[in-house]
């Protein structure tokens, strides 16, 4: 059984949360067009699980928070793809991860 949340953001300038808790899948914030989210531009994704809060953003802007009890502890995975592009190319830099 694979649980996890997921922290989204696609290069047309939309975001989500979601998660998957034994198996089932839930959104918590569906998909949203931001005009914060550059378009087809590097970024900085910023994701903090903080107690029940989960909050999601770009280049230093808050885009979602969303309360949720689920589950807290355990690995960070990072993970990108497309559905349409034949060009896409993608990069993870100074990843941070903190803990309290």
């Amino acid at each position: 059984i694979e649980n996890y949340y997921l922290f989204a953001v696609s290069t047309d300038g939309r975001y989500s949360i979601q998660r998957i808790e034994n198996d089932t899948f839930a959104v918590l914030v569906p998909w949203t067009y931001s005009p914060i989210i550059p378009l087809h531009q590097d970024l900085t994704l910023d994701v903090i699980c903080k107690e029940e809060s989960l909050t999601l953003g770009v280049n230093g802007l808050p885009l979602a928070q969303v309360k949720s009890e689920a589950h807290w502890r355990g690995m960070t995975g990072l993970a990108a793809g497309t559905f349409s592009s034949d060009h896409f190319a993608v990069s993870f830099d100074d990843i941070q991860i903190q803990t309290p």
